[in-house]
């Protein structure tokens, strides 16, 4: 079984991409709709509907109802009788009920010009609103083209890259030949390695800002779900295992019966879910799945042809088969975000 890991292990680095098309418009379309800021304007709204509703009962009757209850521990009365007098001594607790009826007649039109003054206010806050979301789209500007920058440099940086390990093949076959000196093909491998420094400082840079990008759209640019597809005990659990282990977990076990597992690793928190029990989406509802795909952390689903309604379009696939000589073929699809200038 040791074997079998290393292999898959090994074989998981053979990929192919899925590229999901992300336009500037798509952008700002997010940023208006999960932007926080963005949703002040509608607040505003309602605030600014229901402060009108308050303004407007100025011109309906207005009713005050109180009631007053009083007790006092003595009460004034006559030391004396009176001849032919008879005065009641008042009772030391009093009680009082009024109702009161106000009607405004005329206010020289105050209602509606402090209907108009809201609805001027809540102009200007609208347009405070959509000049701090211009900074925003400011900000989405500077990111996007700059995510284009590094995805240009690394087109460019791969092709130099091609062709120089092309012009080191035909040093290396000069060299074999003796046409070439034999050290000639030392300046190109310096060369290449130089490109593959920048290709890996390209791609960071590009993560970077990819994350910026994700936290101002309230939307997972990158992602850190990966779906595993494969037939019962293709090997899918162990494969799970390697990787959680791989990233500094320790004891990992299936989550057939618990749906999840959670799994502490090196800086970071891995989700191991388990859908082959359930019946049908809302039991994944039902825990919350969509609050771990949004978490920062790893998810790795097993199973997840039984929640395919409720899948984000960001993860990662591996698919898992079994050989009829006892191999397993791994196949991965990763999830990478396209940017386009359009």
């Amino acid at each position: 079984m040791r074997h079998l890991i290393t292999f898959l292990i090994l074989v998981f680095t053979n990929t192919s991409q899925s590229q999901e098309l992300l336009t500037l418009e798509k952008c700002y379309r997010l940023v208006k709709t999960n932007y926080p800021l963005s949703k002040q304007s509608e607040l505003l709204a309602k605030q600014n509907s229901l402060d009108l509703e308050v303004i407007k009962t100025g011109n309906l009757p207005q009713l005050d109802f109180a009631i007053q209850a009083t007790y006092q521990s003595d009460v004034t009365h006559l030391p004396i009788a009176l001849p032919n007098s008879n005065i009641e001594i008042p009772n030391k607790d009093q009680y009082k009920a009024t109702l009161s009826v106000n009607q405004l007649i005329f206010a020289n039109g105050l209602i509606k010009t402090t209907e108009e003054v809201k609805k001027a206010s809540l102009k200007t806050k609208q347009k405070q609103v959509e000049v701090n979301l211009y900074q925003v789209k400011k900000q989405i500007n500077q990111l996007y083209f700059s995510i284009l920058f590094q995805q240009e440099k690394r087109v460019l940086l791969t092709s130099k890259k091609e062709l120089l390990r092309t012009k080191l093949k035909e040093v290396t076959a000069g060299i074999k030949f003796g046409a070439v000196l034999p050290t000639s093909d030392n300046v190109l491998e310096a060369e290449i390695l130089k490109i593959e420094q920048q290709l890996i400082e390209t791609e960071s840079n590009k993560n970077s800002l990819l994350a910026s990008m994700s936290s101002l759209l309230g939307f997972p640019v990158t992602t850190k779900t990966i779906l595993f597809y494969g037939e019962m005990g293709v090997g899918k659990t162990t494969l799970i295992k390697a990787l959680v282990r791989k990233l500094g977990g320790k004891h990992v076990t299936s989550p057939t019966f618990s749906i999840v597992n959670e799994y502490e690793v090196d800086n970071d928190i891995v989700y191991h879910f388990d859908f082959y029990r359930i019946k049908d989406d809302s039991e994944a509802y039902d825990i919350g799945i969509e609050d771990y795909f949004y978490s920062g952390h790893w998810v790795f689903i097993e199973w997840p042809e039984k929640i395919t309604e409720i899948l984000p379009i960001e993860t990662d696939i591996s698919y898992i088969k079994l050989n009829k000589n006892g191999s397993r073929t791994l196949k991965l699809e990763v999830f990478e975000p396209e940017l386009k200038n359009k």
